[in-house]
């Protein structure tokens, strides 16, 4: 059983266009044509609480590096189906081929990828964004990332047949809620390792210090001491390897966080619920407004009320934030 769902329409982007479309949709990525331009589209595909895009091109090649995966404040599990032609997805040294509608596989955000799309049949996908600091929270082992899943495996075939109930069931209803509250340990189930000795395996050590960076910059007190403390390395060597890739480690924590912020305060904002900007902030792991503010407006270029309002006034339904 794969996921029954009507074609979407492509367009033609510019290059600049179409990674700007990418990047608001599924995070940092960069694309390689030889055309200039890609004829595709990215969308939110509304599954209840089950964070997903649906993402169409015919791209040579998508990649993700460490320098994209540093921009992003978010950090997650995608899982990649297919929904219709071709795409070839790359990361942990494995290559999935995802040939059959329904055919799916793991990445992690946090860990360099590339994406290939058949140039003649393109490629059709649903990316569903698990936020990997809940996986890590719930399961202490690894996950296989860039094993592909065949959709007519028993696994495969559980997990396009729940996407199709989701699909199905009325939005907001208990029963949206409850199939998107049982979503993540279906795919936990399906690619969890239980060898634990392999979660840090494949990381180089930038790329390691980012994740631990994503699993717990939410917490207060979260610093450099206790990324040395995870991490086993020293407070000077966590200083140097940032360096080292041009990036500091204190800003890509305060990236993790406001990039949450501003998620959360989309997510509150088109849900119409009531909340103020300064509890929402502390929330997300800041100790004052002062320093949230600094952040904010380094990270976004205006203050995080005129931000709230550029989407308020978007979206006229939504009510007045506190």
């Amino acid at each position: 059983m794969c996921i029954q769902i009507p074609s979407t329409q492509s367009c033609r982007y510019e290059l600049d266009e179409w990674n700007t479309r990418l990047t608001e949709i599924c995070g940092h990525f960069v694309t390689n044509t030889e055309a200039g331009s890609v004829m595709g589209n990215a969308s939110i595909l509304q599954l209840g609480d089950v964070d997903c895009a649906r993402v169409t091109h015919n791209a040579r090649e998508i990649t993700r590096g460490p320098a994209d995966i540093s921009k992003d404040g978010e950090a997650y599990y995608f899982l990649i189906l297919q929904l219709r032609g071709e795409a070839e997805l790359e990361q942990n040294g494995q290559t999935a081929l995802l040939s059959k509608p329904g055919d799916m596989t793991l990445i992690d955000s946090v860990k360099s990828s590339i994406f290939r799309a058949n140039r003649t049949l393109g490629s059709d996908q649903i990316s569903i964004h698990i936020p990997r600091h809940l996986l890590h929270r719930h399961f202490n082992s690894a996950y296989a990332c860039g094993r592909k899943v065949s959709a007519f495996s028993g696994s495969g075939q559980l997990i396009n047949a729940h996407l199709n109930l989701l699909l199905e069931a009325q939005p907001g209803s208990q029963k949206q809620h409850l199939l998107s509250g049982a979503f993540n340990d279906v795919v936990s189930a399906t690619f969890l390792e239980e060898d634990t000795s392999a979660l840090q395996e494949g990381y180089d050590k930038l790329q390691f210090l980012l994740s631990l960076i994503h699993d717990n910059a939410l917490e207060e007190s979260f610093n450099i001491d206790e990324l040395s403390k995870l991490s086993s390395m020293s407070r000077s060597s966590i200083y140097r390897l940032f360096r080292e890739h041009g990036l500091s480690c204190n800003e890509q924590i305060a990236k993790v966080r406001v990039g949450r912020f501003k998620r959360e305060l989309s997510r509150r904002l088109h849900s119409r619920q009531a909340f103020r900007i300064s509890q929402l902030a502390f929330e997300f792991g800041f100790r004052d407004l002062s320093t949230f503010n600094r952040a904010f407006r380094a990270q976004v270029g205006m203050s995080p009320r005129t931000f709230a309002e550029q989407i308020r006034q978007n979206e006229p339904a939504v009510n007045r934030y506190a």
